[in-house]
């Protein structure tokens, strides 16, 4: 039993030295040392558009900010002759997809140390990837449904009603879009792949069944993309519900795992402090006994 919590005691010490160091590796900013564990992102391609300087749109009100500051000074141009319900979800779309390239972005030391760790025991990896607006905007890349989480976001927050729009393929990765509701009627955006804006801005901004029913105009949209891929990805479209929360248990996955990086030391540490006084009580019991013993063998016949 001592030796048990012999083992005990170091285990806990062990942990809590390595929790407590990344705690405070990620309160700080985790060195590059510590960085270079992470996941690594996809490189930028330069085959896409991406603003390197919108980095500093780290939240969802800088964000918010900077996409009204842009109509602002839209309106003060064309002395305030501009439709701004309809022309801010075409700024926001524009900023957003300027924001990120593509690619998957994931937790790490630097910010969800314990998610990153926790990641490989489960089979959908994307639990580790950041769903909550604030979180995916500290990474210059986003795959479509965190880059449609952001700009669903941000058109919420100015009061317009948002819906996904899913695509499925048998054998392929599908896609992630979204439409938000103005002017009487949904519209569509896609900041990933990147359709042609000036061809779906000629249309009045249509939906995606708009789109899905008038196929030439699709392939014109989307014609960087493999005529084969848009005549078999999107036909299979599907709405979500009306401003319906989106990823609840990678949300919640990355809230709880968030909060145990900066604690779960304290844990360890109480630990170390029983599983210690467990060994040393029955290490001086022991002595105890031994004493006793031997002065029992030194007295006189």
């Amino acid at each position: 039993m001592k030796r048990f919590y012999l083992i005990c005691t170091c285990l806990a010490l062990l942990l809590f030295s390595a929790t407590f160091i990344s705690a405070v590796f990620e309160f700080t900013g985790a060195p590059s040392s510590i960085a270079s564990l992470n996941y690594q992102t996809e490189k930028y391609q330069y085959n896409e558009a991406f603003d390197p300087s919108l980095a500093r749109l780290d939240n969802l009100t800088r964000l918010t900010d900077y996409c009204d500051s842009l109509l602002s000074v839209k309106k003060g141009l064309s002395n305030n002759n501009i439709n701004a319900e309809k022309e801010l979800p075409l700024i926001a779309s524009e900023v957003v997809r300027n924001r990120f390239y593509h690619g998957l972005s994931s937790f790490g030391f630097g910010n969800n140390y314990l998610a990153y760790v926790a990641n490989p025991f489960y089979l959908k990896m994307f639990l580790n990837s950041p769903v909550k607006t604030n979180d995916i905007l500290k990474f210059p890349a986003a795959i479509c449904s965190q880059q449609a989480m952001v700009l669903m976001a941000l058109l919420q927050k100015k009061g317009y009603p948002v819906r996904k729009v899913g695509f499925t393929r048998q054998f392929a990765s599908g896609h992630f879009c979204l439409e938000a509701f103005y002017a009487n009627s949904w519209h569509y955006f896609d900041t990933d792949l990147e359709p042609d804006t000036t061809i779906l801005n000629a249309y009045d901004r249509p939906g995606i069944k708009f789109l899905v029913e008038n196929p030439e105009i699709l392939k014109k949209v989307y014609i960087k993309e493999d005529p084969v891929k848009i005549a078999t990805l999107f036909p299979s479209y599907f709405y979500g519900k009306v401003n319906e929360p989106l990823a609840t248990k990678a949300a919640i996955y990355g809230s709880i795992t968030k909060f145990l990086s900066y604690t779960i030391w304290i844990l360890f540490l109480l630990a170390f402090s029983w599983a210690r006084r467990k060994y040393l009580r029955l290490s001086n019991n022991r002595y105890v006994r031994n004493r006793r013993f031997s002065l029992s063998e030194l007295q006189p016949g």
